[in-house]
């Protein structure tokens, strides 16, 4: 009698134990995901050095320590003909195909970034840089009547960021010269591991 209490007692205990196991580990991977935070170090509207391409932009144009104090300034989106316009290109119809623009933007330690996303809204080809490095090339613009965006994953390329400044740089060009209308927006988004751990 007394040991088959003790056998039922076991049995209680041992199921109480897997059942403790997998709601420890359920929460511990809820932790994990909870430590991952999600910024976007840069926005749509936020400002960015841009150069109209009336003539090939200098070398280096794309790469940290250029000096771009004499290149123009404004928010995105870029363009002319559609609405989201924030930086008015009223002399690119017919004119030049592509604006070159620049941003730097800050990360702390780039051994906690995980992930980086970008999103581009751009009428034609385009080709994105981080740090001077070719991150992703669009050889053909998807034109749509409501300006979709195209979300990219990058995270290919973190361990091109260093810890301090960095700059996203980006070619966008529309898909016509005389085209009516031309919209170029890039957004970037990082995630990091919170710190301490």
């Amino acid at each position: 009698m007394v040991i088959g209490s003790n056998r039922k007692y076991f049995w209680i205990y041992l199921v109480m134990s897997f059942v403790l196991l997998v709601f420890s580990g359920a929460i511990f991977e809820q932790n994990a995901h909870a430590q991952l935070t999600r910024k976007k170090q840069i926005r749509e509207s936020d400002e960015w050095y841009y150069f109209k391409g009336v003539q090939p932009p200098p070398r280096g144009w794309n790469s940290s320590g250029f000096d771009y104090s004499a290149w123009q300034k404004g928010p995105s989106g870029f363009g002319y003909g559609v609405s989201n316009i924030s930086t008015y290109l009223g002399d690119m119809r017919s004119s030049y195909l592509t604006v070159y623009a620049r941003r730097e933007f800050m990360v702390e330690d780039s051994f906690h970034v995980t992930a980086m996303n970008l999103s581009i809204t751009c009428d034609g080809p385009f080709i994105a840089y981080i740090n001077g490095i070719e991150a992703i090339r669009s050889n053909s613009g998807r034109k749509s009547a409501l300006n979709q965006a195209e979300q990219i994953n990058i995270s290919g390329f973190v361990h091109e960021l260093v810890p301090g400044i960095n700059v996203l740089s980006v070619e966008c060009s529309n898909d016509d010269i005389n085209s009516n209308d031309f919209l170029f927006i890039p957004v970037l988004e990082i995630s990091e591991k919170k710190r301490g751990l």
